[in-house]
């Protein structure tokens, strides 16, 4: 076998492993997907599985953030062509937020565990790296006049990230008391629009004024 194929045989294996830790997460919770379930749901051997994963919870996250950029970009695409691409991603956004309660109580596992570890919590920054790229490349067409290097896709993708993560810490800090809503508003108002996050706080909290800072860095590159 030629390095080249072993290269993508180990990166199929190791995409198995991810999809299965993220599917038993979604299904069982965080503490149920264990790392000897997590590679008989893969179909691999313990060991192989320490091959390409030092835990679980890298396995969880690797496999989440996978699942997630495929949804995310996906709904983009499937917007209507004549949208902006902030009403796309805002759509996009409307779109995933269905059945969000449903796998509140996972996400929320997983969000804690990767802030607990120093470690997990610089593995998480690179997925949030990975999301930021999707979602500039999957946003780019429907930008006007885009040229070579224009920076306002990989601005959006990073604005939305930063807007996510900031409502997903008050989420977690307050105890999950308040509604966690997927993108809201009017589009072309801009005074309802959140920086193309995916989470929106409802009005009259301190989140909304901190995501209202982003959303003055949004409106200033576009």
């Amino acid at each position: 076998m030629s390095d080249g194929l072993r290269v993508a045989k180990r990166q199929r294996t190791r995409e198995r492993i991810a999809g299965a830790a993220a599917r038993l997460v979604m299904a069982d919770g965080l503490s149920a997907a264990t790392a000897d379930r997590i590679a008989a749901e893969a179909d691999v051997a313990r060991a192989t599985f320490f091959r390409h994963f030092e835990s679980k919870e890298f396995a969880v996250a690797e496999g989440i953030t996978a699942m997630w950029i495929a949804a995310i970009t996906d709904s983009v695409r499937r917007q209507p062509p004549e949208l902006s691409a902030m009403a796309a991603l805002a759509g996009a956004c409307h779109e995933l937020a269905i059945g969000f309660e449903e796998i509140a109580d996972q996400i929320a596992d997983v969000e804690r565990q990767t802030r607990e570890s120093l470690s997990l919590r610089a593995w998480t920054l690179l997925c949030y790296l990975s999301f930021e790229t999707a979602i500039a490349e999957t946003i780019a067409p429907r930008l006007p006049d885009l040229t070579v290097d224009d920076p306002r896709p990989r601005l959006i993708g990073a604005l939305a990230m930063a807007a996510v993560r900031i409502s997903l810490d008050d989420w977690l800090r307050d105890g999950r008391h308040y509604q966690l809503n997927f993108m809201a508003g009017d589009h072309d108002n801009p005074d309802q629009r959140i920086a193309g996050c995916s989470f929106v706080i409802d009005k009259g909290l301190e989140t909304g004024e901190r995501l209202a800072l982003i959303t003055k860095l949004y409106l200033s590159v576009i």
